[in-house]
């Protein structure tokens, strides 16, 4: 039976330090940490992906095959209550208990690193909650990855120490940032009457490049600095134009490459402030398929839809086919 799904759209960005992003060590890594078996537990909960798997397909408004990981993110709990209300008693003492184990879809293109999200019913895991556990699972795969090169090379007349390995491979950071949608960044800035300010943060990237000249060059700049972050800031009591700010925004948070946050009033003046998870892109999609791999087809043809019908601008990016198909060729001699 289909449904109607809400999809969620983010950039995913992976990197080990200055020295490797998501595909340079996509077979040693990332492929172990979404397929294997590990868990995540915080208390009574434990995240884990399930269901996973991959296929190769073609996206409206990308060249060539893509490859997509999908699969289930689930949050499995216990929820506890200790008391109810009953109308004519009042409050009164019940303790209950019950497992509870929300879901969320995902689908991963790993030429563009970008990642879709459909949460399968109320209090799925969010976002973060996902890079955190990809996070996790990737540090623990590192750890074993280090430790069987140390392995490897003991013959070895001059073998690299455990230190300089975790040098070479340093820990993984999983940053995921919702991609703007046109429409979107117009009904945020709408619902000010004055906009103060208006401040975008640099992130990293795997490998993208800003489409508008200023931000290409601010990242060549916070680069040849070794700048741990470059903050772009514009700042006016009388009020920003509002045109040029919804212009601004839609330049540098579309791809997912860049963190804003507005500020300013309403008519009442009113404090209001906003970011990238307010002109955050969703999309309703009915009929949405029931099984995960057609749902993950699913979820990546309306992303390239999206985009096709301007309702998604990305950065330009780059491609290192050699390691999508090297983790192509890993997938199917699993």
């Amino acid at each position: 039976m289909s449904r109607t799904q809400r999809l969620l759209f983010y950039n995913l960005v992976c990197r080990y330090g200055d020295r490797h992003a998501l595909l340079d060590l996509a077979v040693e890594l990332l492929l172990p940490a979404l397929f294997g078996s590990h868990v995540r537990r915080y208390g009574p909960t434990q995240y884990f992906f399930a269901d996973v798997g991959h296929v190769s397909t073609h996206i409206r408004g990308f060249a060539g095959e893509q490859l997509i990981i999908f699969g289930r993110f689930i949050k499995d709990t216990v929820l506890v209550r200790d008391q109810v209300y009953e109308p004519q008693v009042g409050l009164i003492s019940d303790n209950q208990s019950m497992q509870s184990s929300p879901s969320t879809l995902f689908a991963i293109d790993l030429n563009n690193h970008k990642l879709v999200l459909a949460p399968e019913v109320p209090y799925a895991p969010g976002a973060d909650a996902f890079a955190t556990t990809l996070e996790r699972f990737l540090n623990r795969e590192r750890e074993g990855y280090i430790r069987a090169i140390k392995k490897q090379e003991e013959s070895l007349a001059e073998p690299r120490t455990l230190a300089y390995l975790y040098t070479e491979f340093p820990p993984a950071e999983i940053t995921v940032t919702p991609l703007a949608g046109s429409q979107s960044v117009d009904d945020f800035v709408g619902q000010f009457a004055k906009i103060t300010s208006l401040n975008i943060k640099l992130l990293d990237t795997n490998a993208e490049f800003a489409k508008r000249d200023l931000f290409r060059e601010m990242r060549a700049a916070k680069d040849e600095v070794r700048a741990k972050t470059t903050t772009l800031l514009h700042e006016s009591p009388a009020g920003l134009s509002q045109t040029a700010v919804a212009e601004e925004i839609k330049a540098s948070a579309s791809g997912g490459n860049q963190k804003i946050l507005v500020r300013g009033t309403d008519t009442d003046g009113v404090k209001l402030t906003g970011d990238n998870n307010n002109i955050k892109l969703q999309v309703e999609v009915t009929d949405f398929p029931d099984t995960v791999p057609a749902a993950a087809e699913q979820m990546m043809k309306v992303f390239g839809d999206q985009i096709s019908k301007n309702r998604l601008t990305l950065d330009d990016g780059t491609v290192n086919q050699d390691k999508i198909d090297t983790a192509r060729e890993a997938l199917r001699n699993q």
